[in-house]
């Protein structure tokens, strides 16, 4: 008999503890927003990366520095925002979707230099590592592959990315 308490003891503790409890979860989404957006003050941009497919065709090297990110293949893309200031490297990982390793620094001209390492495993694994001078909010496509689709048609992946100030008003709105 006396082992059946003591058995039934921890499960009666747990159980209070569990379900009888009537704190709030420091954890929940609603005490989420408020450290995120302390966080977020001394962050003044936001590291945006843009990839995924779309139908068409990949241009030739020469001509891959004139390529232009469209709304259509921002709309259809895959986003990935980072919160960050003007020197600051990190690494976001993202279980069975993506990694990403960047270090960004901001020049005297206003530039930034942005070292990244993006992998992204959505649709099949790609790997993109580049060592670049951005100009604040505009997008620069990182390169892109073509392949067939079933249908005959020319399907593109390609990553994009960007740099833009004020990550905290853009942040702000919960997702």
């Amino acid at each position: 008999m006396k082992q059946i308490h003591l058995l039934l003891f921890p499960i009666l503790l747990v159980s209070f503890t569990a379900f009888g409890s009537n704190k709030e979860d420091p954890f929940s989404s609603k005490k989420e927003s408020q450290w995120r957006f302390e966080a977020l003050k001394g962050k003044p941009y936001l590291l945006e990366i843009a990839y995924g497919e779309y139908e068409g065709r990949h241009p030739d090297e020469m001509s891959k520095l004139k390529i232009e990110v469209t709304p259509d293949f921002l709309v259809s893309s895959n986003r990935l925002s980072i919160a960050t200031s003007p020197n600051e490297g990190g690494e976001i990982i993202e279980r069975g979707k993506h990694t990403v390793r960047y270090l960004v620094s901001k020049n005297s001209d206003g530039t930034f230099d942005l070292k990244a390492y993006i992998k992204t495993l959505e649709g099949g694994l790609r790997e993109t590592n580049t060592d670049i001078t951005l100009t604040e909010s505009e997008w620069i496509v990182l390169g892109g592959l073509t392949r067939q689709a079933e249908d005959g048609s020319s399907v593109v992946y390609s990553t994009a990315i960007r740099i833009s100030p004020k990550a905290n008003q853009v942040e702000h709105s919960t997702r």
